[in-house]
């Protein structure tokens, strides 16, 4: 029972962090251009997050909601982020993922599946296209299979020598 409870206590993330910029910090996201999404008449009426690589929305969708592992400091969090896949044909990612396929953008039947797929808080919108406060809103950095808090980042670039490194990841772990 002891081992149990053990294994339930410590497997359990210390921090929930919920990453949804475009309803947490929708105002400041509305008066960004890489955000924007305007009606006809050119009139901001709401937001969607932008590609990181052509840096447009116009082609971006929403995939899914995820659970993921974020590596923190001295513990293990998790976050949630949304799965957005852009198919802008303007888009090196895009084309790319076109490519692998054999497939280009005269291709006469491109199957939907096929899109570049991105974060909603991958670390270019979080640090460099979106307003200053994403950055402190959301301390991490997207990775394929998860993330890292930014500060836990730091560390890993500090002075300190790599056996010492090596002894505070395996002391966080613990």
């Amino acid at each position: 029972m002891a081992r149990a409870a053990f294994s339930l206590v410590t497997g359990m993330p210390s921090t929930l962090y919920t990453c949804v910029p475009e309803l947490q910090i929708r105002s400041q996201l509305m008066q960004c251009e890489y955000t924007q999404v305007r009606n006809t008449d050119g009139k901001v009426i709401g937001v969607r997050a932008c590609c990181p690589c052509c840096e447009s929305n116009a082609f971006v969708e929403y995939e899914k909601l995820r659970t993921r592992p974020l590596d923190d400091y001295e513990c293990m969090s998790t976050f949630i982020d949304v799965s957005c896949g852009c198919r802008n044909p303007e888009c090196e990612a895009y084309q790319r993922e076109l490519s692998k396929k054999s497939l280009s953008l005269t291709s006469p039947s491109i199957p939907h599946s096929i899109r570049y797929i991105f974060s909603n808080v991958d670390a270019k919108l979080i640090h460099e296209l979106y307003p200053p406060i994403a950055s402190s809103k959301y301390p991490l950095i997207v990775r394929p299979r998860g993330g890292i808090a930014t500060r836990l980042r730091r560390e890993f670039f500090s002075d300190d020598s790599e056996a010492d490194m090596h002894a505070k990841l395996v002391s966080s772990w613990i």
